[in-house]
């Protein structure tokens, strides 16, 4: 049922917090863990390789600061990652122990071999720098354990996925996260496999404007490799096989230098430096290059790029990148919706229409048309695939000029295809869903606008 909100409440429809997901899994041959780091894109990251030596494990480390890293693996098969959490949880010292004023991440992976070492290891200390994260450790025997300053928790099942809550009893117990149930439920239905991770991975990873998928693997530690994927593209992956790494002596790697270079990012530097005119003829003599297999040309890149710069109103040089787009897959009902996007926002709205009839013409459920194309009626169609362990849905929205606030609920008739229809008065509106008890922006929709600090989705009733 339809429902008006209190002006009060915005401050929970619109706040997200930062997330990450890792989960572990074993079938009595192969112990395996996922993990979704995510953080603000375009954000560099890291693997740091430290070889074995006569007193310490060789191991891997990664993350986006060396000083503070979010996790690695050793060659003992130990694996550590780290899950933020909402809100601080206040230390409980113990005056007979020292503190430990820092990252234990690199002691533990120089140091410890087990889950069992690593909490013998952690009993000595203080954690006084782990009062707003859970860490998860795993080992190549399936053992694993989550530890905060206060608590740990040991295992209990063959699989567990952590994300950004307080698992233990008197913490977020009653905390729905989809990302969490999506991976235990994948996780029990299905054989444990690299390939069933990278789908958990997918179906798990975020898409804010302010807060993504930066980078994922699937450490296999049994035998010692680590499938390494960025920024969402879970096509291409790199495979790291640890001992030959570590052969390789100390050396840092930008995750960024594996992978094909983003055309996006390169054309974005050059549109700041020169203008748009010479980012486009960047563009195709780079496509026309013997090294045209170093950059990124997919279809997602030229999106990416129109739409940072929309969502910057810079309303030419978008209108320009999707313009390119659509000559380079004209087939594609999503680059026509995009350009119609850039002509709608831009003040073409003839221009805008014509486009939009086309893509709907080519996609009759590309979402842009259901929320963008010009409706005699505002009835406005928001259709989400995929979160099929998810309880509830919700959207939330907000005229952002007069303040009124809309909710309803999406029905899923058919498992993980979720909808709802709304009528909506003129204006422009900004909005959220709300998954369980999680916060996000609307997944088909990259067009976005400001609220307080965090980015939301934005649409136009005509």
């Amino acid at each position: 049922m339809k429902k008006y909100l209190l002006v009060s409440l915005l401050v929970f429809i619109f706040g997200r917090i930062s997330a990450c997901t890792i989960f572990t899994g074993s079938n009595g041959k192969s112990v395996l863990v996922g993990n979704n780091e995510d953080y603000s894109p375009g954000t560099k990251s890291f693997l740091w390789v430290r070889p074995r030596s006569n007193v310490r494990n060789g191991y891997i480390f990664w993350g986006f600061r060396e000083k503070y890293p979010e996790g690695g693996m050793n060659d003992k098969g130990l694996f550590i990652d780290a899950a933020a959490l909402p809100e601080e949880i206040a230390i409980k010292r113990d005056p007979a122990k020292p503190d430990f004023n820092g990252y234990l991440t690199e002691k533990i992976l120089r140091e410890c071999a087990s889950v069992a070492d690593v909490i013998a290891l952690v009993g000595k200390y203080n954690l006084t720098w782990q009062q707003k994260a859970q860490i998860m450790v795993a080992d190549k025997s399936g053992d694993y354990a989550i530890i905060h300053a206060n608590y740990i928790i040991r295992k209990e099942a063959p699989v567990f996925a952590l994300t950004n809550f307080a698992i233990n009893v008197t913490g977020d117990s009653h905390f729905t996260c989809w990302r969490k149930n999506t991976a235990i439920a994948e996780l029990t239905a299905h054989p444990i496999s690299v390939d069933l991770f990278r789908d958990i991975l997918f179906k798990t990873a975020q898409r804010q404007p302010d807060n993504a998928t930066v980078y994922s693997q699937v450490c296999d530690l049994s035998k010692g490799i680590i499938y390494l994927y960025q920024n969402l593209n879970f096509q291409q992956v790199d495979t790291i096989s640890l001992d030959d790494i570590l052969k390789k002596g100390r050396h840092n790697i930008l995750i960024s230098s594996i992978f094909p270079r983003s055309i996006s990012r390169v054309m974005e530097r050059k549109i700041e430096r020169s203008g748009i005119t010479k980012a486009l003829k960047l563009y195709h003599q780079l496509k026309q290059s013997p090294g045209e297999s170093v950059y990124d040309f997919s279809e997602n890149e030229l999106d990416d790029l129109g739409y940072r710069l929309l969502n910057r109103k810079r309303f030419e040089e978008a209108m320009a990148v999707f313009k390119l787009n659509k000559e380079v897959y004209p087939q594609s009902a999503n680059a026509v919706a995009g350009l119609a996007n850039a002509f709608l926002l831009g003040g073409a709205t003839e221009q805008a229409e014509t486009l939009y009839r086309k893509a709907g013409e080519m996609d009759s459920f590309n979402p842009y048309v259901g929320i963008f194309k010009h409706k005699n009626d505002n009835l406005f169609s928001f259709r989400i695939n995929g979160f099929s362990a998810a309880n509830h849905i919700q959207i939330y929205l907000k005229n952002l000029r007069s303040n009124a606030t809309i909710s309803i609920e999406l029905n899923a008739s058919i498992p993980g295809q979720w909808a709802a229809k709304i009528n909506l008065p003129p204006g422009e509106y900004s909005y959220s869903y709300k998954v369980d008890d999680s916060w996000m922006i609307d997944p088909n929709n990259k067009l976005t606008t400001r609220v307080g600090q965090y980015s939301n989705s934005y649409l136009i009733s005509r």
